[in-house]
């Protein structure tokens, strides 16, 4: 089981980077590189604690959490905002 999932996150990362090599050229954007992969490392880290089952698992896990939610908090922020903004103009205009 473990094998497949290694192998499915080779197959999903590798279509990840696929896909955002062949979209810049139709739509210029910001990858942000240096978050996704803090990001990434913080998800590998919450994985190695769940498969190896190693002591203070769930506190170690609420501590990770916490982490990523801080350094994503303004595209958390920002994405928050734009979707009550969106459900405000739709409200004003039924």
């Amino acid at each position: 089981a473990q094998g497949a999932g290694i192998a499915t996150l080779i197959s999903y990362f590798t279509v990840f980077v696929l896909r955002a090599v062949s979209s810049k050229k139709y739509m210029p954007f910001r990858l942000g590189t240096p978050k996704l992969v803090l990001n990434t490392f913080i998800v590998i880290i919450q994985t190695i604690f769940m498969v190896c089952e190693l002591p203070y698992n769930i506190f170690a896990q609420i501590l990770l959490v916490l982490l990523i939610t801080a350094i994503n908090a303004r595209s958390i922020f920002t994405a928050v905002m734009g979707i009550l903004k969106n459900f405000r103009k739709k409200s004003k205009n039924t």
